[in-house]
């Protein structure tokens, strides 16, 4: 009990821009693998989405004669 109340007593006399940065570099720590995961699905989506959107604007009707692929295959990879 002694160490904890130490170490409040540190706390309580460190400014508060100390605090705050401590707060968020525990926050990073803990919640890191938790925010890499969730960008990596988030681009899994989006590239999934852009996909799909490839798939529906050629499978569209053409409302014009032109023939041609709106895309390259080597924006796929």
């Amino acid at each position: 009990m002694r160490k904890k109340n130490d170490d409040l007593e540190t706390l309580k006399l460190l400014p508060k821009k100390e605090i705050a940065e401590m707060i968020l570099k525990l926050y990073d720590e803990t919640y890191k693998e938790t925010r890499i995961r969730i960008g990596e699905l988030l681009m899994e989506d989006n590239k999934k989405s852009g996909l799909i959107k490839q798939y529906l604007k050629l499978s569209a009707p053409s409302q014009t004669t032109d023939n041609r692929p709106a895309m390259k295959w080597v924006d796929l990879v």
